[in-house]
């Protein structure tokens, strides 16, 4: 890997006491990995990834990954991010990498049943960027996941993942998913009736009150 993108993921990986956020080496690295635009840091990085043993240097190579996979489409290297889902274990890595993948577009050649198994992680910290994680793309089975969410009957247990759902179906779902969304108009949770309305208005629904 070129010695540039080395320095700058040990850069982004490095921890300062005392220090003001914005003054910090690592948050000043992070800004400049969202300007990258060299789409041959690709498959650097996806050759780096499996070899590197430290967590916090791997987190860095996943967000300087996504950015990047978000400027270039290459479908072998977005299936091999979502792959990756399966051999992380730290729920902070797996959070940031599945809010990442919400940023990227996957289309219906990708294998998304990685993202979908982490929607039912005992982790709520993974489970609601999992289901973030289920934005731009148009695959049935992430319809019919937040479809599933939506429905659950205790608003109150799963506020958080209806939300999440309600606004994924807002952006991914069809007109006639307004007729699952109407129900939540009722809830008594303020959140949840207001997701649920917008998410209506954005399917094409004319009067959701």
């Amino acid at each position: 890997m070129e010695s540039y993108l080395i320095d700058l993921i040990d850069r982004m990986s490095k921890k300062e006491r005392e220090v003001n956020c914005a003054d910090s080496v690592s948050w000043k690295a992070h800004r400049e990995a969202e300007a990258l635009d060299d789409k041959r840091f690709i498959t650097q990085l996806i050759d780096y990834l499996p070899a590197e043993k430290d967590k916090t240097h791997r987190g860095s190579a996943y967000f300087v990954l996504g950015k990047l996979l978000v400027r270039f489409t290459d479908n072998n290297a977005i299936q091999f991010f979502i792959n990756r889902l399966q051999i992380e274990t730290d729920k902070y890595i797996l959070s940031h990498m599945l809010d990442r993948l919400a940023k990227i577009d996957k289309d219906e050649s990708i294998d998304i049943a990685p993202i979908l198994h982490c929607t039912e992680n005992d982790k709520w910290l993974i489970r609601h960027s999992a289901i973030s994680a289920l934005e731009k793309t148009r695959h049935e089975a992430a319809k019919e996941k937040v479809r599933t969410i939506v429905q659950l009957d205790d608003h109150k247990k799963n506020k958080n993942e209806i939300i999440y759902a309600v606004a994924v179906l807002g952006m991914i779902g069809e007109k006639e998913d307004i007729a699952l969304l109407k129900p939540l108009f009722s809830s008594r949770i303020r959140d949840i009736k207001d997701s649920a309305q917008f998410a209506a208005e954005t399917l094409g629904c004319d009067s959701p009150l």
